[in-house]
């Protein structure tokens, strides 16, 4: 009898494992790859502040991709009139699988919760993101984001 209940105890120990380490592994396959900011945020406004960022981000239909890689790096290019005008580079990673730690450039510098809308589009944000861009300061986030299609 004990033997038994050893074993299912072990085994059960063995599922709960598995579980939680599939699901970080889940979160961070699904942010690797490139993904389109739809609209960052900032301070509880309502102004997508890649435009306040890039100067001809409005006029030049612009938007801005950024990379996840495999190796933590994340890369960030900004497109108006249908080229490159600017490229950042920073890094990322996830500590568990609800957290994305970002640094890039000026614009961001910040510990996000991540929050899944579906596979395809998701949320970040935070309380504390330090914007070095005209000394902005610390300040909330929230950048919203969707997988681009290859």
């Amino acid at each position: 009898m004990k033997k038994n209940t050893i074993i299912f105890i072990l085994a059960s120990l063995v599922a709960i494992v598995t579980l939680y380490s599939c699901t970080k592994i889940q979160r961070t396959y699904l942010l690797k790859g490139q993904w389109e900011i739809d609209s960052f945020t900032i301070g509880g406004g309502s102004e997508n502040m890649v435009a306040a960022f890039f100067a001809d981000h409005e006029a030049g239909n612009g938007k801005m991709i950024l990379n996840f890689s495999n190796s933590g790096v994340l890369k960030s290019d900004h497109y108006s009139f249908g080229e490159i005008d600017s490229t950042l580079f920073g890094t990322w990673s996830m500590p568990d699988y609800e957290t994305n730690v970002v640094r890039l450039g000026d614009l961001v510098d910040a510990t996000f919760t991540i929050e899944v809308v579906d596979p395809n589009h998701v949320i970040l944000h935070t309380d504390k993101n330090l914007i070095r861009f005209y000394d902005i300061g610390e300040v909330t986030s929230v950048i919203e984001v969707s997988k681009v299609q290859e």
